[in-house]
């Protein structure tokens, strides 16, 4: 697997309606390369992932008011034909790729209220066109771990790794039908805060194993320090961000009696908000506090 490296940064200006020009530096996209071998019996298109570096403001602290994204690409440089909207995440698998043919990507944020942003760097990859020559089926698992941890395959297995500053990415390269498990392990100062699989949470899992493997996949893990000593408040699950899930299992419980426990309680008392911002709570468990956590989950508030 390749990670292209020699990205553009541009200046990005938003309009806001009745709020002055929000100048910041627009978010780096890269691009990394997952491409299955073929055998007669294999139809299986080829696949990418992309992944980006979330937008700063020109004094380099982060840009909060990021809702989602949209992945935009097509066959032609500057035309883009086909979008995706991947929602508040900073990568993306694209499957169903055709070989032969070569791709040209661009990836733009956008807010609560819908307004995006202008295009960020074009990235692009050919994608070769399947090889005639009879060869083993085999597969690709892309292994991504943010800072803070590691993801290592057991066995003997091919390895390709490329680093991008935030992440490691390894390409592991299975036969058809073999099972390859890989383990997830947290630095010194360090804990897992939640793994992925093929883009579904697995929770905090040290290990995973992919068997009797017939098509790509990909597995990532995310990790959080363990410096802090009292909990996130508003982070229901404990996987040190709040979340819109976060939300979600609080308005589950206000809604439909679900019980929380005391732990979660803690947490999801955050309502009112004192004079500094932080979470003061009034003892009580309901749609204020959802409301409030939703609202810290998008970026309108912060704590």
């Amino acid at each position: 697997m390749e990670v292209v490296t020699d990205m553009l940064r541009a200046l990005e200006t938003r309009h806001h309606l009745g709020v002055n020009p929000i100048q910041r530096l627009f978010l780096l996209l890269f691009l990394s390369l997952s491409l299955p071998l073929f055998s007669p019996n294999t139809t299986l298109a080829a696949q990418t992932t992309l992944a980006w570096a979330p937008p700063v403001n020109p004094d380099g602290t982060p840009f909060t008011g990021v809702a989602g994204y949209h992945l935009y690409f097509g066959t032609a440089s500057g035309t883009y034909t086909q979008s995706v909207d991947t929602g508040n995440v900073t990568s993306y698998t694209i499957g169903s790729l055709a070989d032969g043919t070569t791709y040209y990507f661009v990836v733009t944020d956008y807010d609560t209220a819908g307004n995006e942003s202008g295009f960020s760097n074009e990235v692009s990859r050919a994608f070769p066109a399947p090889s005639t020559t009879s060869v083993p089926a085999s597969y690709q698992i892309t292994a991504t771990a943010g800072n803070g941890g590691t993801i290592t395959p057991q066995g003997t297995v091919s390895v390709n790794q490329a680093t991008n500053q935030i992440s490691i990415i390894k390409t592991v390269t299975a036969s058809q039908g073999t099972s390859v498990s890989f383990t997830v392990t947290a630095n010194q100062g360090y804990q897992i805060s939640n793994v992925t699989v093929d883009g579904i949470s697995v929770g905090k899992i040290t290990v995973y194993t992919f068997n009797n493997i017939n098509s790509n996949h990909s597995i990532t893990a995310n990790f959080t320090t363990t410096t802090s000593t009292s909990p996130l408040k508003g982070d229901i699950d404990s996987d040190g961000v709040v979340s819109l899930a976060d939300a979600l299992t609080v308005l589950r419980s206000v809604t439909n009696n679900t019980q929380l426990t005391a732990d979660q309680k803690s947490r999801a008392d955050i309502w009112p908000l004192d004079a500094s911002g932080k979470p003061l709570g009034d003892g009580i468990v309901n749609l204020n506090d959802a409301l409030l956590i939703l609202r810290r989950a998008v970026g309108l508030v912060t704590w």
